[in-house]
């Protein structure tokens, strides 16, 4: 891996402000329950999917339930950069 000198070239700015606002035990604890919901969200997801017949049924359905298992990605992807920061790169912040 290159040597990082700004983490705005590697991370985004919600990983870079969740490295400075939270702890690492704060980040991982935050992290073992977005990856609960988005089993869940996920499964959802699948039934939701799985329930509509046509691309009308169900939709708002469906799509509530995308828009949370894409959200908790998002959120996940930047709990992750965060951790890796606490990890290699505190030094930074």
């Amino acid at each position: 891996m290159p040597k990082i000198t700004k983490l705005e070239e590697w991370y985004s700015q919600w990983s870079i402000l969740l490295a400075k606002q939270k702890t690492k035990e704060e980040l991982e604890k935050r992290l073992k329950q977005v990856e609960k919901e988005l089993s869940k969200a996920s499964d959802r997801e699948f039934k939701a999917i799985q329930a509509s017949g046509s691309m009308q049924q169900n939709s708002q359905r469906r799509a509530h339930a995308y828009n949370t298992v894409s959200g908790l990605s998002t959120e996940m992807f930047a709990l992750n950069g965060a951790i890796e920061i606490h990890e290699k790169h505190r030094n930074l912040l």
